[in-house]
């Protein structure tokens, strides 16, 4: 539905790209962005995201995730942005999930943060850390 970037939007988020493959889900999408009033602020591509590639743009800030819960794309997203190194410096890429799901953990500069519960399910916050402890 959009509902976390067209909320991240209404907080100062300069631009949002979502990303999804359904029509159904584009489609909702549109109405939801045009009901917001923010299509000169959006973006949205018709792609499996976890098959982006890389990043020609600058990094992003924030990534929400919150793929079907059956499958194993909210693994391969996550592996798939540190990966690319889609985020920037200091950038966080949140996932939502069942409790019951273990996440995987990134190497650096990626690193899991806190997980937060909600009845049955869990938002697990991802953060790119910068370079201060790196040795000149």
């Amino acid at each position: 539905s959009g509902g976390l970037g067209l909320e991240a939007l209404s907080r100062g988020a300069a631009r949002v790209a979502f990303v999804d493959d359904g029509v159904a889900a584009r489609a909702l999408l549109r109405q939801n962005i045009e009901k917001a009033r923010a299509m000169g602020v959006t973006d949205i591509w018709r792609r499996d995201a976890t098959r982006l590639g890389e990043n020609r743009d600058a990094p992003y800030g924030l990534i929400f995730l919150d793929p079907p819960y059956e499958t194993e794309l909210l693994e391969t997203a996550i592996a798939h942005i540190a990966r690319h190194d889609l985020l920037n410096v200091h950038g966080m890429m949140i996932a939502e999930h069942p409790v019951d799901k273990a996440l995987p953990a990134l190497s650096a500069p990626y690193r899991m943060g806190r997980t937060y519960r909600y009845g049955k399910i869990a938002v697990t916050i991802y953060h790119r850390d910068g370079d201060e402890g790196a040795q000149v």
